[in-house]
């Protein structure tokens, strides 16, 4: 089991202050797994991420500055309760330059099994008026010793082999959790780990089979055999998976990684799956929504990219931004994805970002890139036309192309788009008609496009359907 609380606590947040005023937030990644130590106890493992830009510092008695976090978790059914709280700090800095650090640890609970309703408070101790975080899910833990069981699949960020043993360690190894599901073009592997229970007491024979690969999601068959590891192991009481899969050539999209335990006799066992989403578009600074190391004058790009499709508030947002608020331009753009597709924002942005790219390349002018035209504008209002009919070499009066739609978003039929090259030499095409609510309506379109010679725009006159 796997949640990303960054995206859903950020929203809470995010939804209760105006628009244009953001400021620094508590901002918290987690992760929680369910592992088990067979013939003893099963246990959660909760990994958190504090960012450390949204941390209140206070004054250490040696004059350094800390920054402290606390949890409340309770596990509640109707045999059991139980509740624990924890208080995290930062290392000590010297100075503010350091506020800016991540901060990780993690815990980790025994739990018997049942069914539980899980419950997590997060707060920064050091704030005044802290922003709770909240969440809550339900736990369905049954390992017991006469079926096979798995552990969650905990994938791995950074690892390195252990010389000696703390709460990052597990199996000899040192490890950093990733906190995401989202694995950008410049991740080259998902590296995991997962743990096999009783497949001595269970699976006949002397060894089992571990089938481990990668699907497409709503598919049950791996991509193709570079996804997909066969492998023979030893029966024991547990055995430890830890695995990567290359992923740089690994097509954007949502996926599975599915690990599958059979014996000799390809009789399934057990098995589990991780979601997650690639991206591998091959385009430059496209880690959205990973912004981070975007240069600000390219993320005001992306802004002026996306105002067409923004709405009343969020233009306004975009009108008034200033390059010394980064992060809230950065918020604020991860959020507009965010709204749009709850299920997959990285997704979303990129097939707009491509509609982007197309219109630059086919409509841009020596004056304006494709986007600022009225043709690029539209495109991506509205989408691709069901048909485009063109006439850029009439004699009788201006190259014109008629975009027709069979249905707009907003359930309007049969609507059509006029455009025009008015001047012959930038190539722009301005809009002179359409039949759409709400756009530039022009009872003489005809007129304008079919005479013969000395055409103007001014010769009409152009109305807006109210």
């Amino acid at each position: 089991m796997k949640f990303h609380i960054y995206k859903f606590l950020w929203v809470i947040i995010l939804i209760s202050i105006p628009l244009i005023s953001f400021g620094q937030k508590f901002k918290v990644n987690f992760n929680y797994l369910l592992f088990h130590i067979p013939n003893e106890t099963s246990y959660i493992e909760l990994q958190f991420l504090f960012d450390g830009k949204g941390l209140e510092y206070k004054t250490t008695d040696q004059g350094g500055y800390q920054a402290l976090m606390g949890t409340n978790i309770s596990f509640n059914n109707s045999d059991t309760v139980i509740k624990r709280s924890y208080a995290f700090t930062s290392e000590e800095y010297t100075d503010s330059l350091s506020y800016d650090k991540n901060i990780y640890n993690v815990v980790r609970i025994p739990l018997p099994n049942g069914k539980f309703q899980m419950e997590i408070s997060l707060y920064d101790k050091n704030a005044v008026n802290p922003d709770t975080l909240s969440f809550k899910d339900h736990l369905d833990i049954h390992y017991n010793p006469n079926s096979v069981g798995l552990s969650d699949i905990m994938p791995i960020g950074f690892f390195s082999q252990a010389t000696k043993s703390d709460n990052f360690t597990k199996h000899g190894i040192d490890y950093m959790p990733y906190f995401s599901t989202y694995y950008p073009e410049n991740i080259k592997q998902l590296t995991f780990l997962t743990e096999i229970y009783y497949t001595d007491s269970v699976i006949s024979g002397k060894d089992f089979v571990i089938h481990s690969y990668i699907t497409r999601h709503n598919e049950n068959t791996p991509i193709s055999p570079q996804y997909e590891r066969w492998e023979a192991a030893k029966k024991t009481d547990i055995h430890v998976i830890f695995q990567s899969f290359k992923i740089d050539s690994l097509p954007s999209g949502n996926y599975y990684l599915t690990i599958e335990v059979r014996d000799r006799k390809d009789t399934l066992h057990a098995y589990t799956s991780l979601f997650f989403q690639r991206s591998n578009t091959l385009m430059q600074n496209m880690d959205v929504a990973r912004t981070d190391s975007l240069p600000y004058d390219t993320l005001k790009l992306y802004l002026d990219y996306i105002y067409i499709i923004a709405d009343i508030e969020e233009k306004v947002f975009i009108d008034n931004i200033s390059p010394e608020k980064y992060n809230e331009i950065e918020d604020f753009f991860n959020y507009f994805w965010y709204k749009r597709n709850k299920e997959n924002p990285h997704e979303a942005w990129y097939r707009y970002y491509n509609q982007v790219m197309r219109v630059n390349y086919n409509y841009s002018t020596l004056n304006y890139k494709g986007y600022k035209t009225d043709r690029g504008y539209y495109y991506l209002k509205y989408g691709p036309p069901t048909d485009i009919e063109y006439e850029h070499s009439t004699v009788n009066g201006p190259p014109y192309e008629i975009w027709t739609y069979n249905v707009l978003s907003d359930g309007q039929v049969n609507v059509m788009f006029v455009f025009y090259n008015a001047d012959l030499t930038t190539k722009d095409f301005r809009l002179l008609h359409s039949t759409a609510r709400g756009e530039l309506h022009n009872e003489n379109w005809k007129e304008i496009l079919y005479i013969k010679e000395g055409f103007d725009k001014g010769e009409t006159e152009m109305i807006k359907d109210e």
